[in-house]
């Protein structure tokens, strides 16, 4: 019998119909009637993309503890809840799992808990952090605001302790790397630093005190350097000592690469690297003619000469007179008709030297029986 499997929904609703509310007893069911119930299920439907889960399959409630119902029991309504978050400053799940781990009585799965009214994890997060609650700050302004704090140094567990110290959950973010991306140029950067301060680490873990920036800028003004793609190969082949990325080394005293290379704008720079740029291109040269470099081309000869050679050759046909000239391509023209323009030569049978076209036939008629008959 072709099969003919049920979809998601008409699943469900079969298997309630014979009271199944479990995977035995649903594969028990699923021999019976192999033609419409697929036997692995959660495989199949998530296959199919419409898989919701056991509880949802079987429409079964979830099992709420003894330690949950304490809960449901405390809060009553998920808004007091996400209020309760809120006065512990817990604004994302990061902070509500650092929460949980420092001993914070919070459920551990707040959906299965307030099953009845869960909104979702985003409009739970909106209730919690509150209408007025500000957005995260920028990475400009972040980073000023750490650095206001003058630390000495800093890691990510400094950084977490700080943020809930000061309050700032609702400002900094948990994890500022993974939230600003790229233009974040790393947590190491938070702290403060002055140019006497300013070292550059090797690659063997040695701390060596870089160039101050002022000094950096006019060594880079004197070399010449217009951008970050002549300070790397500056750096490496000239100055190893100067730091090879500065906007990390030299913190709040960078201000962009014009500046470092010695402008007072960043237009200069760009008009500099503009002149750079025309002052490098090379001017293309006219083309060279190649016929002054082509051997001398000799004359055609005359019409009454190849009228004459054609008879000695004893050519009589145009094919044959195209092969001849072939080899003969410096002297003898393709379409001598076209090529003299005399009056007296208007067709091919006139330059093989006969009367009418008819002969002409009849000749090459004839050569062609002698080629047969030779054969």
């Amino acid at each position: 019998m072709k099969k003919i499997l049920l979809s998601y929904a008409q699943a469900r609703a079969f298997i309630k119909s014979f009271g199944v509310d479990d995977l035995p007893e649903y594969k028990e069911l699923a021999e019976m009637f192999p033609e419409y119930l697929p036997q692995s299920v959660e495989h199949y439907y998530r296959y199919h993309k419409t898989w919701r889960g056991s509880l949802h399959f079987f429409s079964r409630q979830a099992f709420t503890t003894g330690r949950q119902s304490e809960y449901l029991e405390k809060f009553g309504t998920i808004a007091n809840f996400a209020l309760h978050c809120r006065s512990l400053n817990i604004f994302c799940p990061k902070d509500y799992q650092m929460a949980r781990k420092n001993g914070v009585a919070l459920p551990k799965t707040p959906e299965i808990t307030f099953k009845a009214d869960w909104p979702g994890y985003k409009k739970f997060w909106e209730l919690a952090r509150g209408e007025k609650r500000p957005k995260y700050l920028s990475c400009r302004k972040f980073m000023v605001d750490v650095r206001s704090y003058k630390l000495k140094e800093i890691n990510n567990s400094i950084y977490q302790k700080l943020r809930k110290k000061e309050g700032k959950q609702h400002l900094w973010h948990y994890d500022p790397e993974s939230y600003f991306g790229s233009i974040f140029p790393g947590i190491h950067t938070l702290v403060p630093r002055t140019l006497k301060e300013v070292i550059r680490i090797t690659p063997g873990g040695n701390k060596v005190i870089a160039i101050p920036y002022d000094k950096l800028r006019l060594m880079l003004k004197k070399a010449g350097v217009l951008d970050i793609t002549d300070y790397t190969v500056w750096q490496k082949t000239v100055c190893p000592q100067a730091p090879p990325q500065p906007p990390h080394t030299y913190g709040d005293a960078w201000k962009g690469w014009w500046h470092v290379c010695g402008f007072e704008s960043k237009l200069e720079n760009l008009t500099a690297r503009r002149l750079w740029r025309e002052s490098k291109r090379k001017k293309k040269k006219p083309r060279k003619s190649p016929v002054k470099y082509l051997p001398p081309v000799p004359e055609k000869i005359g019409l009454a000469e190849l009228l004459l050679a054609v008879s000695e050759l004893g050519l009589i046909s145009r094919s044959q007179y195209e092969m001849e000239q072939f080899k003969r391509i410096q002297t003898w023209p393709l379409n001598p008709i076209k090529f003299y323009g005399d009056p007296s030569l208007q067709e091919w049978y006139q330059v093989f030297g006969f009367a009418s076209k008819n002969e002409m036939l009849i000749a090459q008629k004839e050569r062609r029986m002698k080629k047969v008959a030779s054969i």
